[in-house]
């Protein structure tokens, strides 16, 4: 993450958006460099069924669609906001200076743009060699796995919605819900308040 004072000093502003607003859309062209201030946004595609298939969910601190901007082509997802959200938004030619300007900046986005590609190369063999189930736990080790522990000591509690873990994977959110099920009552997951914990002991032993 680029310090706030930076972007600022750089000639970023920081907007408000309200949930269900978009950032950008699909095919359009990548001008300015997102980091966001506060709340959370999906980037998400339309498949030829018409089906919206999120690439990423992105929280507090992270940035988004990098890709586009440093290669200079369209966006292949669009942005919207999943809550009320602030972003930094920094014109495009002012972030390239400032990557140019600060080689260790540089270093980063190029080790950030080499996870996102890990990321989706993961993404597309959990969808082609998997079925639902274990697409679905080890779609949830693998977030354990690069995002730090919750709040709950040894555990990882999962941000994305049953919805949201359906569209990241291609499946039904019936599916979901009926695989989740099945994977707390085999101890792969615990589910408490709702939500899906990932403890890091089973984490750990898997891998």
């Amino acid at each position: 993450m680029i310090p706030e004072k930076l972007l600022l000093k750089h000639g970023a502003l920081v907007r408000h958006y309200e949930k269900g607003e978009s950032i950008f859309s699909e095919g359009a062209r990548a001008s300015n460099y997102f980091q966001i201030k506060s709340g959370k946004i999906k980037m998400a595609s339309i498949n030829h069924e018409g089906k919206e298939v999120i690439q990423k969910v992105f929280h507090s601190g992270e940035s988004f669609g990098e890709p586009p901007l440093l290669g200079d082509f369209r966006y292949p997802a669009g942005a919207e906001t999943l809550s009320k959200t602030s972003i930094l938004v920094l014109h495009k030619d002012a972030f390239k200076g400032l990557l140019n300007d600060t080689p260790e900046l540089a270093d980063h986005f190029f080790k950030l743009l080499v996870s996102r590609l890990r990321y989706k190369s993961k993404i597309l063999t959990l969808v082609s060699q998997f079925k639902a189930k274990d697409r679905i736990l080890r779609f949830l080790e693998m977030l354990a796995g690069e995002e730090a522990l919750g709040e709950m000591s040894g555990c990882y509690k999962v941000k994305l919605s049953r919805q949201q873990i359906a569209d990241s994977l291609g499946l039904r959110v019936e599916t979901t819900i009926r695989a989740v099920k099945k994977l707390q009552a085999e101890g792969a997951i615990d589910i408490v308040a709702g939500k899906i914990l990932m403890i890091e002991s089973r984490i750990n032993h898997r891998a």
